[in-house]
């Protein structure tokens, strides 16, 4: 009995270190409900009913984690968004603004589901990436697609050359795509690749049986 008694207290305890945190109220209702009924039951003394209130008990805990981690990403992203605006005095900055604005609405909602919060993270991630590529200076790489590519049913491989600009220059270098013939970075990309007799890249996640346009791309740190 007493072992049983150290083991889900110990899940009540888990379950408590959660409760104070920002996460989704029906989740946050869920957990409170769970931990009231183990704390009962241990009260009791109960142990024969110890598995009917642990498993709920820690399922409740698994989806408050995983609330508050939603919470605490899209909150992350927005503070970075926020430095990256500034004073707002660059071009675009309305438009990152706006994206800011409606995430930290969506983040300040309780209601919030955790997939709505990785959209939204998602936008304003997107938003922060075009803003950067408005405010572009210096040189631009040229870069050449190679002919060669292989396809499969979800992946492609593609090979690229990028000259004018050095290696250090280089933010990041790969391939963008999209079912429309003029993919931009916005579209798809990808920066995976292995070597063998170079880089060869990969273009992952693809729809099997469908015609996409792809092409190789180079982005300096400016």
């Amino acid at each position: 009995t007493s072992d049983f008694n150290t083991a889900l207290q110990a899940y009540i305890n888990a379950a408590k270190n959660c409760s104070g945190k920002k996460m989704n109220t029906s989740v946050q209702n869920t957990l409170s409900a769970t931990i009231t009924a183990a704390e009962n039951e241990l009260q009791n003394n109960a142990i024969n009913n110890y598995p009917k209130v642990s498993t709920p008990l820690r399922l409740a805990k698994e989806d408050a984690l995983a609330s508050i981690a939603a919470y605490e990403s899209l909150q992350n992203a927005i503070d970075k968004a926020v430095t990256e605006y500034g004073n707002g005095s660059k071009n675009g900055a309305d438009k990152l603004l706006a994206a800011i604005n409606q995430a930290k609405a969506v983040n300040n909602d309780l209601n919030a589901t955790i997939e709505e919060m990785k959209a939204e993270e998602e936008n304003l991630e997107n938003a922060s990436f075009q803003y950067l590529l408005d405010n572009a200076s210096g040189t631009a790489p040229v870069v050449i697609t190679d002919t060669r590519f292989v396809k499969g049913s979800d992946l492609a491989l593609g090979r690229l050359s990028y000259s004018g600009v050095s290696e250090s220059q280089l933010l990041e270098v790969g391939f963008c795509w999209a079912t429309h013939p003029e993919p931009t970075i916005l579209d798809n990309r990808s920066t995976s690749y292995f070597d063998w007799n170079g880089r060869i890249y990969q273009m992952q996640g693809l729809q099997p049986a469908t015609v996409y346009y792809a092409r190789a791309y180079a982005l300096t740190k400016n």
